[in-house]
């Protein structure tokens, strides 16, 4: 049975992580009191799971990526009578 040591979650501040993500500072703020992010303290300086924003980033690629391959939808509207 291979043994694997857990790893330490390591924190971001809300600056590097509205950069890692490329997003505003807010945004990831709303995510962190709202959202998936979670929480931390980086110096006594609000932050977030590293983690986490991975997770995040990783669900909105695939489900920005299922919307383009998905099907499509067609609106056609018939103005004669």
């Amino acid at each position: 049975m291979l043994h694997v040591e857990p790893t330490e979650d390591r924190a971001v501040t809300i600056a590097e992580a509205a950069k890692i993500a490329g997003r505003s500072t807010s945004w990831i703020r709303s995510n962190r009191n709202f959202g998936p992010l979670i929480p931390m303290e980086l110096d006594g300086r609000h932050a977030v799971s590293l983690d986490s924003l991975k997770r995040l980033l990783n669900k909105q690629a695939r489900e920005k990526l299922a919307v383009r391959t998905g099907s499509h939808l067609r609106l056609v509207i018939d103005n004669t009578k």
